[in-house]
């Protein structure tokens, strides 16, 4: 059941992808937010390879492919931690605990 949501959800991404991010090779964009979106929760944004996690100090960033297939596991050092991923174009969901965003690699 978990695999047949993330794929309905990974098939309606490329609809909500703009133009100029289309145009831009290294783009990776932040589509949506299925976690909690209180002051405290962990804050995850990406753009190229570069994802960047803030208030998610001692947890761990965890990295599936559209299939919901994990590549990788990373934890998290500091309260404010970049990682260069080094994704193939596609679709990816990051998550940390509760909070999870749908990026897309072009």
């Amino acid at each position: 059941m978990k695999k047949v949501l993330l794929l309905i959800v990974f098939l309606v991404v490329p609809f909500a992808v703009n133009a100029a991010q289309m145009q831009n090779p290294d783009l990776i964009s932040v589509v949506g937010n299925l976690g909690p979106e209180d002051g405290n929760a962990p804050v995850i944004t990406a753009k190229g390879n570069m994802v960047r996690v803030q208030n998610a100090d001692g947890k761990t960033l965890e990295v599936f492919d559209i299939t919901g297939r994990k590549i990788a596991s990373l934890r998290i050092d500091s309260p404010d931690r970049s990682f260069n991923l080094k994704l193939r174009r596609g679709l990816y969901l990051l998550r940390v605990d509760d909070v999870s965003r749908k990026t897309m690699v072009n």
